[in-house]
């Protein structure tokens, strides 16, 4: 429950909405998010106490802002995921509603930045990406025209082709997740469907596999094993460009 706060405190002008459906795009013609605003209130920059910031840690909240609202009901709060706060794009994390219900009462809404988590996240994305590559067996074999493979081919009226190894088709895009939404969370993963599945069955293996499929499995769990500090060091680094510390300090 938030505290009895001061009315006058109300300051910071924020627009509360959800995602559109229909995004801009930036001069490289690349997606950027955009919201439907349905509420545009102002806020209370609220401040944690002592018990409240060690919660926030433990919850990864630390890093980001809160605000003190005029209290809404849960079916409002249900559609909102964006924000818009000094003009600039924040996700909606979490939201403590007071349930009182009463004139005075505030909700506790926590948000986060998306392009701060976009960077952070973008830099883990790299630093495991380039593990990997290292892991994601390849063959001998040699692409040029690309060759049918699988389910995918002209007899299960697709001509879907194998055009370039597993190991060359991993990807991500910073901010963005494997649903192409563009959260600040970034997903790592390999070009289009059949490249992914094409990935789950080389690690989770398959019947009658050779000794060679067998060394191959659990390739991506190992990748994430080994990558662990090395994606820790690079998201932190990451992180104290974004709040402006100096990364050798």
């Amino acid at each position: 429950m938030v505290r009895i706060l001061n009315p006058s405190r109300q300051t910071q002008r924020i627009e509360f909405g959800k995602e559109s459906d229909e995004p801009e795009y930036d001069q490289n013609d690349n997606p950027k998010p955009t919201i439907t605003v349905l509420w545009t209130t102002l806020a209370i920059p609220y401040t944690l106490n002592t018990t409240q910031i060690i919660q926030a840690q433990g919850l990864n909240l630390a890093d980001q802002r809160m605000y003190a609202v005029r209290h809404r009901l849960d079916s409002f709060w249900d559609q909102i995921s964006r924000a818009i706060v000094n003009g600039e794009m924040y996700e909606v994390v979490h939201i403590n509603p007071d349930e009182k219900n009463s004139p005075t009462s505030y909700d506790l809404v926590t948000v986060k930045k998306v392009e701060d988590q976009a960077k952070i996240t973008g830099e883990g994305a790299e630093a495991f990406s380039t593990v990997l590559h290292d892991h994601t067996p390849r063959s001998n074999e040699i692409y040029r025209r690309g060759r049918s493979a699988g389910h995918a081919n002209a007899k299960h009226h697709n001509r879907n082709r194998k055009t370039k190894h597993l190991q060359d088709s991993i990807t991500y895009k910073p901010g963005y997740t494997a649903d192409k939404l563009h959260t600040g969370d970034t997903d790592v993963g390999f070009e289009g469907k059949y490249y992914d599945f094409l990935a789950k069955i080389v690690n989770n293996g398959q019947h009658h596999m050779s000794p060679k499929r067998y060394k191959n499995m659990h390739f991506l769990d190992k990748a994430q094993q080994e990558a662990k500090k090395s994606v820790a060091e690079a998201e932190l680094k990451a992180y104290k460009e974004v709040m402006n510390h100096d990364s050798d300090k």
